[in-house]
């Protein structure tokens, strides 16, 4: 049935080929060709064309719109309405990370967020959300943070700064995934979860230096954030700090299955006014707390290559291994998941 149909259309066509097309310059009797193949499953139409070509308004395409495109271009009736097809955006975070990773200078967020705030606790949910990305995607490595959210022709538009030039960026990528690559070989195929983790993060601790110049920094808007404080600082470069070691633990577990975020305090080191940061991972449905930065430290104390204080913690034992720099899990956020409390891994 479906070939005569095709058939008989065809010969239509043919026959109105020779018609005046003039009258009508919208659509053709391409177009129709185009609905025929569509309807046969020769071709896939994109949600504009879609849109276009569904005349009859049935939300199906099929040879009935084929029909009335021939009759349009035959100028035996007149083009409907056009329809514009919807806009739709992608998730915000999706469109970050599109758009910093295109190195945009300028991006335009007036279609998440409007001319104005709905409420101050919009406002403050969509700064947490542009802020968090640095830490959510650790191929974020060039950006440094948004300088300010100003209006360009009438939109609301984020301004990013970032560490890198566009042309170091894009040459830095390759040399991005091949230290990635070096670090994964370490994971053995018939390795378990908890293996890969383990051997990842050994790879870091004794593969990454700690950089204690740059700590003593002071981050300012003329002195940003450097490439220690990235995935990139630790896996290319070698060199980072504890957003560093962070962020590329993130990177490499991501890249064998398993959850992993970043998670900080504000709550002073011991003899120390500074933060921290250290990753939270999921093993099996329960998390964990692995400091990469202060189990290379303790290895570089005590020369001890073997067992390391700060992996697969659940929150007690991590206050206790702390020696007070934390009082209670009030002093680190775990950004919405779930306490530790497992002790499967507890000595």
């Amino acid at each position: 049935m479906k070939r005569f149909i095709t058939a008989l259309l065809t010969i239509t066509m043919l026959v109105l080929l020779t018609a005046n097309t003039s009258a009508n310059e919208a659509y053709t009797t391409a177009d129709a060709l185009t609905v025929l193949r569509a309807s046969a499953g020769l071709i896939h139409l994109t949600s504009e064309q879609a849109v276009r070509f569904d005349l009859n308004g049935d939300g199906v395409i099929n040879s009935a719109d084929a029909l009335i495109i021939l009759r349009i271009a035959a100028g035996l009736s007149e083009a409907p309405p056009q329809v514009s097809a919807p806009v739709v955006l992608l998730p915000f975070e999706d469109y970050l990370i599109q758009e910093l990773r295109a190195y945009s200078m300028g991006i335009d967020v007036h279609d998440y967020i409007g001319e104005v705030w709905a409420s101050e606790e919009q406002r403050e949910d969509f700064l947490d959300r542009t802020w968090d990305i640095r830490y959510d995607v650790p191929l974020l490595y060039h950006f440094n943070r948004f300088v300010y959210l100003d209006f360009v022709d009438d939109r609301r538009t984020l301004i990013p700064s970032y560490i890198m030039t566009e042309s170091e960026y894009r040459q830095s990528q390759a040399l991005y995934e091949a230290a990635v690559e070096r670090a994964l070989a370490v994971v053995q195929p018939n390795m378990t979860k908890y293996e890969a983790a383990k051997a990842l993060h050994d790879y870091l601790v004794f593969n990454v230096d700690y950089d204690l110049v740059y700590l003593r920094r002071t981050i300012t808007e003329d002195n940003p954030r450097g490439l220690q404080d990235t995935s990139y600082g630790a896996l290319v470069n070698k060199l980072a700090v504890c957003e560093g070691d962070t962020l590329a633990y993130i990177e490499l577990l991501s890249r064998v299955g398993i959850e992993c975020i970043y998670i900080s305090t504000v709550a002073a080191m011991p003899g120390s006014n500074l933060g921290h940061a250290w990753n939270y991972i999921n093993l099996d449905g329960s998390w964990y707390h692995v400091d990469i930065t202060s189990n290379r430290l303790w290895v570089n104390d005590s020369y001890n290559s073997g067992d390391f204080p700060f992996f697969m913690l659940n929150d007690r034992e991590l206050i206790e291994a702390a020696e007070g720099a934390y009082t209670s899990r009030n002093d680190w956020t775990t950004r919405g998941r779930p306490a530790s409390t497992s002790t499967k891994f507890s000595s």
